[in-house]
């Protein structure tokens, strides 16, 4: 369909570097779908690479959730950046929610998808820069910045800055992190999201969950299976009602 429609259009797929369709009604009129990286497109005679991806509009017509308000991201906005963060590679930002206490066994914590509320790529209504996992997917940050270790002291920086410093916990000295931590602030991006009661400043911990993912260590971001961990289970206080909003490590 989509190359029918280029082709039946004239369109020079060679001009453009992404693909978007706004999908107005049907099934998929509220959500979206992409392709991770590119796909192949035959138009005509002729293959091209690109990145497609399809955001639904009809939902947000007409109300308050398709407009800006007060610098934060409407729900459309959010659902686009998401899409084509999938484009660049980027896959979801998860969350694991461990009912006993952060350091519980991964068999008794339970993934939850999307649920990375810090992140455009999870659900994106407390933050909207991605984590450190998919900024290596896409290419924004690098292994170089990582800095692996199974003791010491050492500064973080924010991981939405140039040039970040973010450390990895190898406490099995397989030069493989077990957990990562990474900075954040409320600069850039983070400091739009779907809802405003956000304060970045502070440290977030991932883990690597084997049993949910890849099993064996590698070097490869795009074979890792890291997920925020919530750091403060079961707290509530009257800004955070949800107990998994409030993941952050306060400086």
């Amino acid at each position: 369909e989509v190359a029918q429609y280029l082709a039946t259009n004239n369109i020079n797929v060679a001009d453009y570097d992404q693909v978007v369709f706004l999908i107005n009604g049907g099934p998929n009129g509220a959500g979206g779908l992409a392709s991770i990286g590119s796909i192949f497109l035959e138009v005509g005679q002729n293959y091209y690479e690109k990145p497609v991806a399809m955001v639904g509009f009809s939902t947000y017509q007409n109300n308050g959730n398709l407009t800006m308000a007060n610098g934060n991201l409407s729900y459309f906005d959010h659902l686009y950046s998401h899409e084509t963060g999938h484009n660049l590679n980027a896959l979801h930002d998860n969350l694991l929610h461990c009912m006993k206490n952060p350091i519980a066994l991964p068999s008794e914590c339970v993934p939850i998808e999307y649920g990375n509320n810090y992140s455009g790529m999870g659900g994106g209504t407390l933050g909207n820069h991605f984590s450190f996992l998919n900024k290596l997917r896409v290419g924004w940050i690098n292994m170089a910045d990582l800095i692996q270790t199974s003791s010491g002291s050492y500064a973080v920086t924010p991981i939405e800055l140039p040039d970040p410093v973010y450390v990895g916990f190898d406490y099995m000295n397989d030069n493989f992190p077990e957990y990562v931590f990474e900075k954040r602030s409320s600069a850039g991006f983070d400091t739009v999201g779907l809802f405003t009661q956000a304060n970045l400043d502070g440290a977030f911990v991932y883990r690597n969950v084997p049993e949910y993912g890849w099993t064996s260590p590698t070097s490869d971001p795009m074979l890792w299976n890291f997920l925020l961990v919530d750091t403060t289970p079961g707290k509530k206080s009257s800004d955070w009602v949800n107990p998994l909003y409030d993941a952050v490590f306060k400086i």
